[in-house]
């Protein structure tokens, strides 16, 4: 069986140590010297092509466009969950009562995280939950404030899964074949964190 080398610098890589760019293997360093993750949708990209918010953080084109578009559309498609939304907010308006409710925010371009938004519902506390592409190196990756809470929870229902701490604030990434093959548990995942109970969901 054949050593995995760093494209780049040549150094024999372990399993754990490699990081992979368009089907390149890479050791950290050169990795970082060349590239970087998205920070909303975590897709790998050359570090000249990233654009860099305020903040620091990298984002693909797709990710730094998708919400700088000045054309508002006339009549926008609205689904279950937005209509849950405006039906809280309009009723707690009326009952002059305030509301915390939101939906969770996702790519809208991805319908697995449709899907999963529209089973949550409307939630007590906002969450951004990303798409990961399938990798060997981590299938979740969690920021700071959540990462316990999701550590836990993949411990007791996914102990085979590899969680890597991300960065921001409420933001969880999870992978294809989560979203895919187990979209009950990642329901009930994303429920726990934002707190939201079977009786305020949508769907």
């Amino acid at each position: 069986m054949g050593r995995t080398r760093c494209h780049e610098c040549n150094n024999i890589l372990s399993e754990e140590e490699v990081r992979w760019a368009f089907d390149n293997p890479y050791c950290e360093d050169c990795f970082n010297n060349r590239y970087c993750y998205c920070c909303r949708c975590d897709d790998v990209l050359a570090s000249g092509d990233a654009y860099i918010g305020d903040d620091g953080d990298s984002y693909c084109d797709d990710c730094w466009n998708e919400n700088r578009d000045d054309e508002c559309p006339e009549n926008p498609d609205v689904d279950e969950t937005d209509r849950a939304l405006i039906v809280e907010i309009s009723r707690s308006w009326l009952m002059e009562k305030s509301t915390n409710k939101t939906a969770i925010s996702i790519n809208t371009k991805d319908l697995h995280l449709q899907a999963l938004r529209d089973k949550v519902g409307l939630t007590d506390e906002g969450l951004y939950v990303f798409g990961l592409k399938d990798r060997e190196e981590y299938q979740v990756s969690a920021s700071p404030d959540i990462f316990k809470d999701v550590l836990d929870y993949l411990e007791k229902h996914h102990p085979n899964l590899v969680l890597r701490e991300g960065t921001g604030h409420r933001r969880l990434g999870v992978s294809l074949s989560l979203r895919t093959n187990s979209m009950k548990s990642l329901v009930r995942l994303v429920r726990g964190l934002t707190k939201t109970s079977e009786a305020v969901c949508a769907g």
